[in-house]
This record gives structure tokens, C-alpha cells and sequence, in this order.
């Protein structure tokens, strides 16, 4: 997840991109009446609510071990899934007064305001304009057919498995059964382009991303006593946690990222890097390590020199390595294990490391 910092605190631009557009699309739905602009907001608040509470069903033991990781984390696409299903419910149950027409059309426009906000925060200025341009294309003509863009950039951005682009797909399945067959050969022509076009625009964009920057070598003593050496393990991939003690993101990270650490592919390795100098000394890291049950290597950076090195402002801060000690990608905020294992899954099957 991408977060925004002010100083120590993380923000997700997600959180960030979602309340921008709430509140555009209550200027947006102005002209509703009361009656369908309530059961709108209601919509919404009830997909979240599903959606995020399902995090407490899914991870269940997780969120035991470390409550707060509610704030920090979700359900993911399962949780997607159940919320759909939710909505699906309520709609049918309210089909009466409700104009699916006006949600669809309501709902592209929230998206399309989300992803004009995120890509400004994450500065991917090619995709902020073409969102900006579709939005305005949007906001001037209400012809149905336009909406399909929204397939193709969400592809290009996003896998099949993200939440957002499923929930495209079940909406665009409703749409298509409100229309008539010659519209819906046209849809499903239009989408088919759209897909096999996203798809093929995702490959560079991947391409663009995966640039190694050099970094220091990590040679540090870990919380057992011995010497780890990065240069000497040579693990395909490393993925380096940078976290301290006293830090409730870190700690809402920690069960998952255990659990990712019991379910390591081979050649690939977990470490945590406890930012000794800025923590609360080795009473509290044992405490930790203990409360979380910690069984991959800690090393301790007494003297800050690879948190420096690594330019570790914000906490916690995960880097993924290859071989040769170069940094491939860097999350900042906690990071949960079906995030870390969509990466692994990225860099180990498109060979980007040798």
C-alpha cells in the first residue's frame, strides 16, 4: 500500500483517494432527491464496512495477536467478494426505489475521481491525465459505451485478482443485463478489447517498474548473537522489514509477517532490521519478539548505519532485495503477506532477478 508522510505519521493514499471522492460525489449527487441520495451513501458506507470488518473473519488469528491491524489492513479481494455479495443483497431487497442506472453512472464517477487522486499522489502523471480526461468526457456525456475505458486503465494499473477491478466486472455483468442483445455484443466486443489491451499495457508498465537501485551491503549482528551477512547468503530474493518496538504500524505487521515467514518459497528470505539506535532497547525487543512469536532473523542497527544507508525515514518500511543486494521495490506503512506474496510472485516469474 502506498502511504503519504507527514513527519512519523503514514497515511494511505487510498484512504486519501477514497474521502476525496465521497466528497466529490456529494457534490456530484446534489441533484438527487433525498430518498436516492440516502440509499446511496448508504451503499457506499455499507461496502466499507463490509468490506474492512471483513478483515476481523478472514485473518482472524492476526487480528487477535494485534487489533489495531484493523486500521491498517482489510479483507483484500475475498473481502471484496463478500462485500459484493452484501450489496447485492441490499440491492435486490431495496430494487424498488433504487435507479441502477444512477449508481452506475455515480459509482464510475467515484472511481474515476479515486484514481485521478491516487495517481497525482503516486505520481504517475500519464495515468492521473488519462483518468482527468475520462472524467471529463464522463462528467459531459452519459453515453454507456465510454465506462469501458474504465476496464482498460483499471487493467493497466491493477491485476485480475485487485478488489477494485472484480468490482468493475460484477457492476459492468449487471449493466450488460439492462441492455438489450444488440447492446450487448457491443459491450462484451468493446470489453474483450479493453481486457487483451490492459493486459498488454500492464507488461510495460511492470517492464518500467522493475529497476534495481543499488544499496549498501547489510552485515549485522542479529538478536541470537551471530553475524548476518547478506552478501553471503545469496538468496534469490531478500525482503528487509526496517520496524522498532514502540511503532503501532510495526505492530500490526508483525502476524503477518510470521505468518508469511513459515511459508517462504526456497531461495527466498525474511529479516527484520530493529532500528536499535531509535528504539527502546533490548528489554522491549524481547518483549516484542516474544508477544509475536518472531521466529525469522532479527539483526540489530545499534548504531543506525543501514537504516541511513537504506534512507528509512518512516516506519515500518519494507525493501525487497535480489541477489546482488539491489533494491527492487520499497513499501513504506505495514505491509500485509498476501501483499508480499503478490510481489514475490511478480519478480520470481517475470526472471527480473537471475
Amino acid at each position: 500500500m502506498e502511504y503519504f508522510s507527514i513527519s512519523s505519521i503514514n497515511i494511505p493514499i487510498s484512504w486519501i483517494a477514497f474521502f476525496a471522492a465521497i466528497l466529490s460525489l456529494e457534490w456530484i449527487s446534489r441533484k438527487l432527491g433525498d430518498s436516492c441520495k440516502k440509499s446511496l451513501d448508504t451503499i457506499f458506507w455499507l461496502y466499507i464496512a463490509v468490506w474492512k470488518g471483513s478483515y476481523v473473519l478472514l485473518f482472524w488469528d492476526s487480528f487477535i495477536q494485534a487489533p489495531m491491524s484493523l486500521l491498517y489492513f482489510d479483507g483484500g479481494i475475498k473481502g471484496h467478494l463478500i462485500a459484493v455479495l452484501v450489496l447485492c443483497m441490499y440491492i435486490w431487497k431495496k430494487r424498488q426505489s433504487l435507479s441502477i442506472s444512477t449508481m452506475w453512472q455515480l459509482w464510475l464517477r467515484f472511481l474515476a475521481i479515486y484514481q485521478v487522486v491516487f495517481t497525482l499522489f503516486t505520481q504517475q502523471w500519464l495515468l492521473a491525465v488519462l483518468w482527468i480526461a475520462l472524467l471529463i468526457a464522463a462528467m459531459w456525456n452519459n453515453y454507456q459505451f465510454i465506462w469501458l475505458l474504465h476496464a482498460l486503465l483499471l487493467m493497466w494499473q491493477y491485476t485480475w485478482n485487485d478488489g477494485l477491478l472484480v468490482t468493475f466486472i460484477l457492476f459492468f455483468l449487471l449493466k450488460i443485463t439492462m441492455v438489450n442483445q444488440a447492446q450487448r455484443k457491443q459491450l462484451f466486443a468493446l470489453g474483450l478489447i479493453a481486457g487483451l489491451t490492459g493486459v498488454l499495457l500492464g507488461d510495460v508498465e511492470f517492464n518500467r517498474k522493475t529497476e534495481a537501485t543499488e544499496r549498501t551491503e547489510i552485515s549485522l549482528e542479529t538478536k541470537t548473537g551471530e553475524v548476518y551477512n547478506l552478501k553471503e547468503k545469496r538468496n534469490k530474493i531478500t525482503i528487509v522489514n526496517f520496524f522498532a518496538t514502540w511503532c503501532p504500524p510495526c505492530k500490526a505487521e508483525m502476524p503477518h509477517l510470521q505468518s508469511f515467514a513459515e511459508r517462504l518459497p526456497e531461495q527466498v528470505e525474511l529479516i527484520g532490521v530493529n532500528l536499535t539506535a531509535r528504539d527502546d532497547g533490548e528489554a522491549a525487543l524481547s518483549r516484542f519478539i516474544k508477544k509475536y512469536h518472531v521466529t525469522y532473523p532479527i539483526l540489530l542497527d545499534e548504531k543506525d548505519q543501514v537504516g541511513i544507508n537504506f534512507d528509512i525515514l518512516s516506519i515500518p518500511t519494507t525493501v525487497i532485495l535480489n541477489e546482488n543486494g539491489q533494491e527492487l521495490e520499497r513499501i513504506v506503512g505495514p505491509v500485509s503477506e498476501a501483499v508480499l506474496f503478490k510481489l514475490l510472485e511478480i519478480y520470481l516469474e517475470k526472471n527480473t532477478v537471475q
